[in-house]
């Protein structure tokens, strides 16, 4: 290994202590630093080989935390692991399995039985914003009344 290489090694996981990153942001961020593609390829393959870089893991622990901590739908996640520069492909192949880890149904309920407004297209609007399709808010919905009624 190079010495450019094991300097790249340094630097990206000084840059995964502070906050866990995609490769491809890992990849931006040597590169920003003035580190070359060989240094940076080096750099990748190691981190790889010892597990500090793992887009699917990071992936499935982003959504956990997206959607059953922060109450967001599935488009929302779609669109912050995409700003996340997670790999296409890999969003592709596992969103679906990552979503399974989080109740939508019951995310949405929460965020409607805590809007205090009275206004049903503010609240439709602001649930859409949040990633919520139609049918997610519907049962929501439904959910809420079904308590209300117990």
């Amino acid at each position: 290994m190079t010495e450019e290489g094991r300097k790249a090694i340094r630097r990206a996981l000084s840059l995964l202590a502070y906050s866990p990153n995609t490769e491809q942001q890992l990849i931006e961020k040597l590169t920003d630093r003035g580190h070359g593609p060989g240094a940076i390829g080096e750099a990748m393959k190691y981190l790889k080989a010892k597990g500090y870089v793992d887009d699917k893991d990071y992936m499935f622990r982003l959504v956990d935390t997206l959607g059953n901590k922060k109450g967001y739908g599935k488009r929302r996640i779609f669109i912050a692991l995409k700003q996340k520069a997670f790999d296409d492909r890999l969003i592709d192949e596992c969103l679906d399995e990552a979503c399974e880890q989080v109740d939508f149904v019951a995310a949405c309920a929460r965020r409607l039985a805590n809007d205090k407004r009275t206004d049903e297209k503010k609240i439709l609007a602001s649930l859409q914003r949040y990633g919520y399709d139609f049918d997610t808010i519907k049962a929501a919905k439904q959910r809420i009344m079904e308590n209300e009624q117990e």
